[in-house]
């Protein structure tokens, strides 16, 4: 994510699940590392990111006050969604599957 002319986030890059071997490479330099995963990966990720990783801060996570910003953003550029259409992006959408017999 990269903030925009307006300061908001803007993806840079589509959200995917790899292992921390073959995560994507960001463009540039001066990226900065957020979340959990940066504890529990923090010596093959900052292996695979040397060189673009200026630093990481491992105990942030989105609330649900970020997720409300970044809605009443979405309505000052343009018109909103109904409820229906206002679904979540689930990058993970297949975490459990049922054992078969």
């Amino acid at each position: 994510y990269q903030r925009d002319a307006q300061g908001w986030m803007q993806a840079v890059q589509a959200e995917v699940v790899v292992s921390p071997a073959v995560v994507p490479l960001p463009s540039g330099r001066e990226w900065i590392g957020a979340g959990p995963g940066w504890s529990i990966y923090t010596e093959p990720l900052q292996q695979r990111l040397a060189g673009s990783l200026r630093y990481w801060i491992p105990g942030v996570a989105p609330q649900a006050r970020h997720v409300a910003a970044l809605g009443m953003a979405a309505l000052q550029r343009g018109p909103g969604l109904s409820a229906e259409q206002a679904v979540p992006l689930y990058v993970r959408d297949d975490v459990a599957t049922k054992a078969t017999k």
